[in-house]
């Protein structure tokens, strides 16, 4: 016996065109799975470092349980994520405006890396997972002595402050 349908068949559910906006990184759905993701590769990469470029609350306090004691550094325009992070001891650079849409993105998170480094928060021979979770979501490892700023700053070292 075929069931015999009462009414009218619901209406399709439109797709989300970017879900990861769409769902809380600790609920579940694609934001957690990207948060899995990095701790993933946060295991399989071993880097010295982490470095976060976003706005998203929610997705950095998922991120700080997922990597454990790899120390973190936080780039972001949110003055509510710098507070958070700064009660817990995370260097966060306040960024004046949001991060940069599409792939400028990454091209931002470097030149925020490099910047790192400059002003000492970041040492030759490290190796930085950088993750973005803006407009754009994406992982890069970065390596420190990759950089020609390495080099200049050995020979630099004492008789110019490392921020020039």
């Amino acid at each position: 016996m075929i069931p015999r349908i009462v009414g009218r068949p619901a209406a399709p559910r439109p797709l989300n065109v970017f879900p990861l906006r769409a769902t809380s990184p600790r609920r579940g759905g694609p934001a957690r799975s990207f948060v899995r993701s990095v701790g993933f590769q946060v295991g399989q990469a071993k880097p010295d470092k982490v470095f976060i470029l976003t706005d998203d609350l929610p997705f950095v306090e998922a991120l700080l349980e997922e990597v454990g004691p790899v120390p973190l550094m936080v780039a972001t325009s949110s003055e509510r994520v710098e507070r958070a992070m700064s009660r817990r001891g995370v260097p966060t650079e306040r960024l004046s405006k949001p991060a940069a849409g599409g792939f400028q993105v990454l091209e931002q998170a470097s030149s925020l890396l490099a910047k790192a480094f400059a002003s000492g928060l970041l040492d030759p021979h490290e190796r930085v997972l950088a993750v973005v979770f803006s407009a754009l979501h994406a992982t890069f490892l970065f390596n420190v002595d990759d950089m020609g700023l390495v080099n200049l700053r050995r020979e630099v070292e004492g008789a110019v402050p490392p921020e020039l």
